[in-house]
Parts: C-alpha cells; structure tokens; sequence
C-alpha cells in the first residue's frame, strides 16, 4: 500500500514538474501532496547548491521572523546535528531527531530554541539527491509520535 502511495505522489510530482511552475509554487505544490500522506505540523523545501551545500531557495511553513534567525543558524553551526550539510556529505537521505544519542538532542539549538518553543517535539529530515548529488531537502516537524518506519520509507522512496 505505501509502495503504490510512493509511486503516485512521484508519478504527481512529476507532472507538476513538467506543468511550468515556479520553483516556490513547485515546492509548495509538492508538500502539499506529501503532508496528505505524511501529517506534520511544519514543511519546508530548501532548493541546495550541489557544490557547495549552501541553501539558495526556502519554500513552505514560515516561522516567526525571531526563529528564523536561531534555524538559519542553525543549520551552519558545526555543532548542529543533522544540517543539511552534513547529511549531503554522508550522503544520508533521512534522519530522524530521535535516531540521535540524547546528547546531541540536548545540545541542538533547531530543538532548544525553535521546536521546543514552538510546541513540536519531531523532527524528520530527506534529501533530494541525483546522481549522488544533493540538490534540495525537506524538513518536516510535528508534535505528538515519531515519524513512523512506513512514513520514512514512502518519504525516501
């Protein structure tokens, strides 16, 4: 069931490429098919330089301006776990907050200083990766129960 949900959100997302939109219009289009078969509270695409890893294009949920600051911080911090950045190098597709050991959980300023306050408690993280190239992610919040086995498997696939 999920196999044949993966295939038609792709076969959906395919034709909205090929339909002329912008990339913001694009992206938003594209959660929007996602966050029907996966709930989350916040969405956001990032179109990302394959070079050189640096975000270029944000699209989706909008937080306060205050922590935007912390995220866009955030995400180019060493310290930070689960950057886009490092998860390109490792060439991992996801990762969730709670595969991290409880210290890393402890020290992350995405979790202290913008999800905790804002109420969400997961955090699931996909790469848009060709040809073993990152070119754009995907970060999904919500409150409540971990993203499930099932949801990161139709989410990479």
């Amino acid at each position: 069931m999920w196999e044949e949900r993966a295939y038609r959100t792709r076969r959906d997302i395919a034709a909205l490429g090929a339909s002329g939109l912008g990339v913001s219009d694009l992206h938003n289009a594209a959660i929007r098919l996602i966050e029907n078969r996966v709930g989350t509270d916040l969405t956001c695409w990032a179109t990302i330089d394959p070079e050189t890893l640096v975000i270029s294009t944000m699209t989706g949920a909008r937080v306060a301006p205050d922590y935007e600051l912390w995220l866009a911080g955030s995400e180019y911090s060493a310290n930070e776990p689960h950057t886009f950045a490092a998860l390109a190098l490792r060439k991992q597709p996801m990762a969730r907050f709670t595969d991290l050991p409880d210290r890393d959980r402890t020290r992350s300023i995405r979790f202290n200083e913008v999800w905790r306050p804002l109420g969400v408690n997961q955090e699931l993280r996909v790469l848009f990766l060709a040809d073993g190239a990152c070119w754009g992610a995907a970060g999904m919040v919500r409150a409540g129960h971990d993203f499930t086995d099932r949801e990161t498997d139709f989410l990479t696939a």
